[in-house]
């Protein structure tokens, strides 16, 4: 199975919460944040920091150059033969969470905090060209995170670009092409993002796989979302990177401790109390409170196997 090497990945993070011309969303700056975080951390996916570039800038020609500067130097570490086996990239996760619109094309075109629905075109970035570029990189595995409304609309207007296109990609999208996003149901972050975290920081029972694939992520937000009236969230993929595992599962660990726990050989249970031991002592208050009830079952099965051993009640 192909495994996602952090040290060959590389993040772009891009969160705009204030516009000049267009209401604030303060809900996406935090966001970018906080995935930024689970980037970072070893339980999730443990990227190094310096492969983490944050993008944001004041206007939508500063952005365009950074994206630019960001491209040529992702573009140059891979076309380097001298230091392509040790310092390659293979994969890129991009993330964006700010305002969307549609171009007269049904593209969509990313807001920076100058950009007007007047200046689309000028001060915007249209998502097709970002693509364009990228696909010229000789990536192996382009991921794009696109929490805006329209975001759907992430492909083209319908849905399909015509490229030669040698990276796989992916968009995960907050809504469907014709639909807003919202952050009104969470004092942090945006209604989307806020699942996705939950995704990420609780792992996901249904596959109980080591990692959350692409395709499982677009089944978990299909299933949070089916309810909703307002927005619908979903993954495009081309290429077979619906099979990438992209996070680290952190329900598999403690299910693989419940098994030894459970187990009739005393060794074994042994490796799942130790097992135990280790994801508590990792765990932060959130994700303890998140577990807390497996965790109390599995303390009680140890002290119940620790009375039903001969000589082991006192």
């Amino acid at each position: 199975m192909i495994k996602l090497e952090p040290k060959h990945t590389y993040a772009a993070i891009i969160g705009i919460s204030k516009f000049d011309h267009m209401p604030d969303v303060p809900h996406c700056e935090k966001s970018a944040e906080k995935f930024h975080e689970l980037l970072l951390d070893n339980r999730y996916i443990g990227l190094p920091e310096h492969n983490i570039r944050r993008l944001n800038s004041a206007d939508g020609e500063s952005l365009r150059d950074n994206m630019v500067k960001f491209i040529y130097s992702v573009s140059s570490r891979i076309n380097n033969p001298h230091t392509y086996q040790l310092d390659r990239i293979d994969n890129l996760i991009f993330f964006y969470s700010g305002h969307g619109e549609k171009d007269k094309d049904e593209n969509l075109v990313l807001f920076a905090r100058n950009t007007s629905m007047e200046t689309l075109s000028d001060l915007g970035i249209p998502f097709k060209r970002l693509l364009e570029h990228l696909l010229q990189t000789n990536l192996k595995r382009i991921i794009f995170i696109i929490d805006s409304c329209y975001s759907g609309a992430a492909q083209g207007g319908n849905d399909t670009i015509n490229l030669d296109i040698r990276p796989d990609y992916c968009v995960i999208r907050s809504a469907r092409k014709h639909q807003q996003s919202y952050f009104s149901d969470h004092p942090k972050y945006t209604d989307f993002t806020a699942v996705f975290f939950n995704m990420i920081e609780q792992g996901i029972r249904q596959p109980l796989n080591r990692f959350i694939n692409i395709g499982d992520i677009g089944q978990y937000l299909r299933a949070n979302f089916r309810k909703s009236e307002r927005q619908n969230p979903d993954v495009r993929s081309d290429g077979e990177l619906l099979e990438f595992p992209l996070f680290k599962n952190v329900l598999f660990r403690l299910s693989v401790a419940e098994e030894k726990i459970g187990s009739d050989d005393p060794e074994i249970r042994l490796e799942g109390m130790h097992l135990l031991k280790e994801l508590i002592s990792s765990y932060t208050k959130h994700e303890l409170q998140v577990h807390a009830l497996k965790i109390t079952a599995l303390t009680e099965k140890i002290v119940s196997s620790v009375f039903d051993e001969p000589g082991g009640a006192f």
